[in-house]
């Protein structure tokens, strides 16, 4: 797929930090390679994707936000990432996307309001398929 998505984690409207352990957990039978902000994902020869870390601006043990370049279409990864929406107040969009995708009701109240007014009202996605159908749906 020849696009990016993002994930930030929020707390009351402000970005907020998780835990790269946790982070890291979700991919981890996956990552191919990795460094303090970046994971190199490895499914099979034919799929693989690129994960950036934003590093939390005052702890080094977190990230505020999670780019994924160009994700492949092996469901795995979209697996990955229902783990990492209910690790927090987290909330996945992606450029040209319906409504952003949080993993849990429990993450709208803390998702900054002029973000729901330009993106829209928030779906809860349960898992990697449901993640992957919305994103096949645009």
């Amino acid at each position: 797929m020849s696009f990016d998505l993002f994930i930030r984690f929020y707390d009351h409207g402000v970005a907020a930090g998780i835990a790269l352990e946790d982070v890291r957990a979700a991919f981890a039978p996956y990552i191919s390679s990795s460094d303090a902000s970046h994971l190199a994902l490895e499914y099979d020869v034919a799929n693989g994707s690129y994960v950036h870390l934003k590093p939390h601006p005052s702890n080094a043990g977190a990230t505020v936000a999670i780019a994924v370049n160009r994700p492949c279409g092996d469901i795995r990864l979209w697996d990955s990432l229902a783990r990492v929406l209910r690790l927090g107040n987290a909330v996945l969009f992606f450029p040209g996307g319906a409504n952003p995708m949080v993993g849990s009701t429990d993450a709208v109240p803390h998702l900054p309001r002029d973000m729901i007014e330009a993106l829209g009202n928030p779906v809860v996605v349960a898992s990697g398929k449901a993640i992957l159908a919305l994103v096949d749906a645009v």
